[in-house]
């Protein structure tokens, strides 16, 4: 098994990306759920307007909108507790 050193690992990310990692553990944690998932980093880069995600379903016309729907519905049906 590879071992990484996720301290490192984070320190590489850009600003936008540490700040949407950052914003998915916090959306996990408001959220009760257990562990961050990649469903709650796509919905902290789609609430980014000027973010690369939106621009690429833009250039797609894919619905923002829609797709933010469905990672809610899939987040709503994580397990959550305390």
């Amino acid at each position: 098994m590879l071992t990484v050193d996720l301290k490192a690992l984070i320190s590489r990310l850009n600003s936008h990306c540490s700040g949407a990692l950052e914003g998915a553990a916090g959306l996990c944690v408001a959220r009760g759920h257990y562990e961050v998932t990649v469903e709650h980093l796509l919905a902290r880069f789609l609430d980014e307007p000027g973010g690369d995600l939106p621009a690429i379903l833009r250039v797609f016309e894919v619905d923002a909108a829609a797709v933010k729907a469905g990672i809610i519905r899939v987040l709503d049906e994580l397990p959550a507790g305390n």
